[in-house]
């Protein structure tokens, strides 16, 4: 059973126009910290990367953690960083890296939350807008529920998502078309 409605998700800061189903989640309701583990995005950095965390804590000092392909490699690289809320932009965020990736910044935002259906879980969407480096992109990701395995999202649930996004306009429908899986 699909665990998303029109209510679970908002349209990004940026758009002026409403988007479809005049969508009404509000993030500052959202409690996403935690592991997230990201099962697809269109950001182009984490397509050779596998098993990608995200690691958010109240104290805002947050991390990656991913292995580079095969999923197999035990070798565990972490980039560190902190997220801070972008003032007046409730579920918007300014991510600067620590140590070497100080030079690194990202602003991204949280379009859709919610709750896994019986496995007492969650899931959310997040937007990165582009950067030097990288296009704006989508991911989707799941924060399992305690002692759950290597759960995900049913297909149903995953389709309503990327219709939500792609309903966005053409530039969403490019991202969700570039979207892959992220090797677990």
């Amino acid at each position: 059973m699909p665990s998303y409605s029109p209510t679970n998700f908002r349209k990004p800061t940026h758009l002026t126009q409403p988007a479809p189903d005049s969508p009404s989640l509000n993030p500052t309701t959202i409690n996403y910290f935690g592991t997230w583990r990201l099962l697809r995005t269109s950001n182009t950095f984490w397509s050779d990367k596998a098993r990608v965390r995200n690691i958010y804590t109240p104290t805002q000092d947050d991390a990656f953690t991913y292995h580079t392909k095969p999923a197999s490699n035990n070798h565990e690289k972490r980039m560190q960083g902190k997220n801070t809320p972008v003032e007046g932009s409730p579920g918007e965020f300014m991510w600067k890296g620590n140590g070497l990736m100080r030079l690194f910044t990202a602003r991204w935002e949280i379009l859709g939350f919610g709750e896994m259906e019986g496995e007492g879980g969650s899931w959310m969407v997040t937007w990165q807008k582009e950067t030097v480096f990288t296009k704006a992109a989508v991911n989707i990701a799941v924060r399992l529920g305690e002692g759950e395995g290597e759960g995900g999202l049913d297909e149903e649930t995953l389709g309503g998502i990327e219709e939500f996004i792609s309903g966005l306009g053409e530039e969403w429908k490019e991202m969700v078309g570039r979207m892959v899986d992220v090797e677990q």
